[in-house]
């Protein structure tokens, strides 16, 4: 599959399959809900990054996983990334919801149990596994796979923060707009750096701080 259009599509098509069964099905059971998420948005992805690197369809570079990692451009990273956090959450998102009427953000709810420690236990893993599969495949491959074939660095950025903003379109078209924001530092950093550890990091600490401020 070298045409990068065509690798792009399939990545987000997977992506957006666990929304789309969820959609159809709408499980009432958090137990058939957890089967869904960690069958099809955690391990299909990761089954599926894993087939194109097997194949040589793209290198395991694009994935941003690549070791050792250097301390010092670790924290540099994650300083950075977890700056776009903060940016996000105290003046980003408040902005928006100045600029925009209400109708243009929905709000985010996810269910999780109410008994601890398995309510932290499911955030946590919601959390994570977001990050870990997002960055991998949007920071990482959609990413490498744009910047091959645009000359601009800021088209690059422009058109995978859009992509990865598309994918929250359950947020609304601010919330969407919002993630894309976000997204920048980050993307410019694994341009930069070619890792996605330290965006990883930021992007699991993001999650938390939404499944803990609006989750029921």
């Amino acid at each position: 599959m070298k045409d990068p259009v065509k690798l792009v599509v399939l990545l987000v098509l997977v992506l957006e399959l666990p929304d789309v069964v969820t959609l159809m099905l709408s499980p009432e059971s958090l137990w058939l809900g957890f089967a869904i998420n960690i069958s099809l948005a955690f391990l299909l992805p990761l089954v599926v990054v894993q087939v194109l690197v097997r194949r040589k369809i793209i290198p395991y570079s694009q994935t941003g996983l690549l070791l050792p990692i250097s301390p010092v451009s670790m924290h540099a990273g994650l300083v950075l990334c977890l700056v776009s956090v903060v940016l996000t959450v105290y003046v980003i998102g408040p902005a928006l919801w100045m600029l925009f009427p209400e109708s243009f953000f929905k709000p985010y709810i996810t269910n999780f149990p109410e008994a601890e420690p398995l309510r932290l236990l499911w955030m946590t893993y919601a959390a994570a596994g977001a990050a870990i599969v997002e960055e991998i495949v949007c920071r990482g491959i959609i990413t490498s796979q744009i910047a091959m074939h645009s000359r601009s660095r800021v088209k690059t950025v422009a058109v995978s923060c859009l992509i990865f903003g598309a994918l929250h379109w359950h947020y609304g078209p601010g919330g969407v707009l919002e993630v894309a924001l976000w997204a920048v530092i980050p993307t410019v950093w694994f341009l930069k750096r070619k890792t996605v550890w330290a965006p990883i990091a930021a992007h699991f600490a993001y999650n938390m701080w939404v499944f803990v401020n609006y989750s029921a």
